[in-house]
């Protein structure tokens, strides 16, 4: 929009800006009361990493496009998928740390203390801007459904008589 009959200029984001969701997170609010601050997590980016195992990657692809895993999927892997969604939630979290070891620092949890009911709303959140893509694109597939195509605009309209 212009101000003062100027175009606004727009600026470069820094790079500290661009960082600080990630480096300071957010609070969000779990289904037991508790706070965390939790970043949201790209799960590529762990499979890049190495923090989920190649045996896993197809769960992770999975999970973040499907939402969830067939059940057939994760009954295969069994423990694995427990260490997937451990492995996620642990790296989303900002503040308090999640540790995996039994020696904990005053400011660490450890995994075991989070309920399941927190894990997947963590998951939820971790993976939300994909599962909104996939609204965006699946509401776009119905919105432009029932355009016709070609000459399929159906019968024209036939004039009426006035007397």
């Amino acid at each position: 929009m212009a101000h003062n009959g100027k175009e606004p200029v727009l600026k470069a984001t820094s790079a500290k800006e661009w960082r600080k969701p990630r480096e300071e997170g957010v609070i969000v609010p779990l289904p037991s009361g508790f706070c965390p601050k939790l970043r949201s997590v790209g799960i590529e980016e762990l499979v890049r990493r190495g923090v989920i195992p190649d045996d896993l990657t197809a769960l992770a692809a999975e999970m973040v496009y499907e939402k969830t895993a067939a059940v057939e999927v994760v009954r295969s892997l069994g423990k694995r998928a427990i260490d997937f969604l451990n492995l996620v939630v642990a790296a989303s979290f900002v503040y308090p740390k999640v540790s995996f070891e039994d020696d904990l620092a005053d400011d660490e949890i450890s995994i075991d203390d989070i309920d399941l009911l927190d894990k997947q709303a963590i998951f939820a959140f971790v993976t939300g801007p994909t599962q909104a893509l996939r609204l965006f694109r699946f509401q776009q597939a119905v919105d432009v459904g029932s355009v016709p195509v070609g000459d399929e605009n159906g019968q024209q309209a036939e004039p009426t008589s006035q007397d």
